[in-house]
């Protein structure tokens, strides 16, 4: 939600023969929807996930696809990408996946720390070589990422299964701590049922909960939501009583 009330969003396909890549909407206060961008396919993306919105009103993506064609996991359809989009509907790439150390196929929306800083994960990638503990994971087991207010990349954690593999979206609580999952790794091998984490000073991985058993306590955590007291709430996609997931709470 934009700071007029006005609402943001993407879609991954133009029409219903998905023979489009995507765009970027928005509806307006009085429900009006208006489309922003409608994506190319390659250089510009494919397939978007979600939008930001800083002051200015510019908004910041990733999409799934798209990008530089050199992507050694995607050769001539790209890795995916991270993007702006001004407030006259110029797009502009930040930067393309390689899919090599800095990841591939950036799947969830971004976050946006108090000084402008964008971060964000990509599920698969991590490792030029496809190391990932994991002799079924031979792509890399994702990474977090971050770009700086001067538009410069790095990638600040690669995963390696033992501290979680496939991670999915951020979110960021009141005093600006951000925090994810990974759907799979976690309890120090290769066979976790994913983990909840947080970043730490100078964007290192601490651990908040690596235990998941794939029974009781759930499997594949989804995302977490923090409240105002630093507690966290998530849901995993299996596990539980039913086999179906669970609803959790992790208290600061």
């Amino acid at each position: 939600m934009g700071a007029r009330g006005n609402l943001y969003g993407t879609t991954s396909a133009n029409t219903s023969s998905y023979q489009e890549y995507g765009e970027v909407f928005e509806l307006t206060t009085s429900d009006q929807l208006n489309v922003l961008y409608s994506f190319n396919g390659i250089t510009d993306g494919n397939s978007p996930d979600g939008v930001i919105q800083d002051n200015e009103g510019n908004l910041y993506g990733t999409t799934v696809g798209g990008g530089d064609r050199s992507c050694v996991l995607q050769k001539e359809s790209g890795c995916g990408l991270v993007y702006k989009l001004d407030s006259s509907g110029k797009e502009t790439v930040l930067y393309s996946f390689k899919g090599e150390s800095d990841g591939a196929f950036p799947a969830s929306p971004l976050v946006m720390d108090k000084t402008g800083n964008l971060y964000g994960t990509a599920p698969l990638g991590g490792y030029e070589k496809g190391n990932c503990h994991l002799p079924d994971s031979p792509v890399g087991c994702g990474t977090i990422f971050k770009i700086d207010t001067a538009g410069t990349f790095s990638a600040l954690v690669k995963f390696d299964s033992a501290d979680g593999n496939y991670p999915g979206p951020l979110t960021e609580d009141t005093d600006g701590t951000i925090f994810g999952t990974t759907a799979l790794g976690g309890s120090g091998c290769c066979e976790g049922g994913g983990v909840v984490y947080k970043l730490a000073a100078r964007g290192k991985e601490s651990m908040v909960y690596e235990n998941f058993n794939k029974k009781s306590d759930g499997q594949w955590p989804i995302k977490v939501v923090a409240d105002g007291k630093g507690n966290l709430y998530g849901a995993t996609m299996f596990g539980g009583a039913s086999g179906r997931g669970v609803l959790f709470e992790l208290i600061h």
